[in-house]
């Protein structure tokens, strides 16, 4: 089992995610390394490689540093549950793609669009929730789209992390 490295980064932007359990976080993570070598691993820069925070983002570019603004949005959430789809990629950069998992969850839409109210900056026109295991050199993994491992895998959702510009993260409760 590979040991997942805690990493403190600076920002432009504060985001909103949901963190997975960590059984099934750790499953993810592994399943990478057994399934993407390191040679194929994209190391751009430091935002790049495998991720080591498994967790589905709701919202990335967010203004304020402030979690108050987001809890007040999130007065009328209830827990829920996510699942997990299939392994699929990200293609819109020449010079990575990123292997991601499909996250399906109709509330995780309505908080994404709950959280868009507040003062943002957002380069993607639709909203696509999925984990991201890792960054990869382009092409290198075409073989593993479409792999069911994970799908169906199911995880409830009580709590959203806000994590700030200077990477502090909040945990906010439904």
């Amino acid at each position: 089992m590979k040991i997942r490295p805690s990493l403190v980064n600076f920002y432009n932007y504060s985001s909103a995610q949901i963190c997975l359990p960590d059984k099934l976080a750790d499953n993810i993570f592994n399943w990478g390394y057994e399934h993407i070598p390191d040679k194929d691993i994209n190391f751009g820069d430091f935002s790049f490689g495998r991720e080591n925070e498994i967790h589905t983002t709701i919202l990335n570019g967010i203004h304020t540093d402030d979690p108050r603004q987001v809890k007040a949005l999130l007065v009328n959430s209830k827990p829920f549950i996510c699942k997990l789809g299939q392994i699929s990629l990200f293609k819109n950069n020449l010079n990575f793609d990123v292997v991601t998992i499909e996250v399906r969850s109709p509330e995780l839409h309505c908080l994404n669009k709950d959280l868009s109210k507040l003062p943002h900056s957002n380069n993607f026109l639709e909203y696509k929730p999925h984990v991201t295991i890792a960054y990869v050199n382009p092409n290198k993994a075409d073989h593993l789209t479409g792999n069911q491992n994970f799908t169906g895998h199911e995880f409830e959702v009580k709590e959203i992390v806000f994590s700030s510009r200077n990477g502090q993260k909040i945990f906010l409760n439904f």
